[in-house]
């Protein structure tokens, strides 16, 4: 329908304020500079021809000063309305319009993961292993018969397991 006042709504919130005509075709006030975010909040009305072309900016909500803006889910298929109602209604019997009433709309939706690093440090010790080998030779001399004794052992030290 030509020159109708259409509003936005996204996923049922009204965004009006997030949302800017093209250009001035597609308005009915001045616009402040056409294709910049200066005129973000302007009405959005459509051209002679009932088209309308605009833009939509999902709101930031991460910062100071923005804990008022609606926040929407990811992960979901969310709706995006322009209707000339400006309650969102949806006139007549199962939403479908009658009289002088217009609407359309399109699914929306934005899916990603969300990376998060973790650092993790790992400390290591080295342990320093010695290894020692001894021998021993013993002769023993009694008074009586002689008796020679020969002790040929290996004696290895480790150290201990450092934790």
């Amino acid at each position: 329908m030509p020159n109708k006042r259409l509003f936005p709504f996204f996923d049922g919130v009204d965004v009006s304020a997030f949302t800017e005509p093209l250009n001035s075709d597609y308005t009915n006030v001045t616009l402040v500079a056409d294709g910049t975010s200066a005129d973000q909040g302007k009405a959005l009305v459509t051209n002679i021809a009932g088209k309308i072309e605009g833009f939509f900016t999902i709101p930031e909500h991460n910062y100071s000063g923005q804990e008022n803006v609606p926040k929407f889910e990811t992960q979901k298929r969310l709706q995006f309305r322009l209707t000339s109602s400006p309650s969102n209604a949806r006139i007549g019997l199962g939403g479908t319009l009658v009289g002088n009433a217009t609407a359309g709309q399109v699914d929306y939706e934005a899916s990603g993961l969300k990376e998060t690093t973790q650092e993790t440090v790992t400390s290591t010790r080295n342990a320093s292993i010695v290894q020692t080998q001894e021998s021993q030779t013993t002769v023993v001399v009694s008074s009586g018969n002689s008796y020679v004794s020969n002790v040929d052992e290996a004696f290895v030290y480790r150290a201990p397991k450092i934790e």
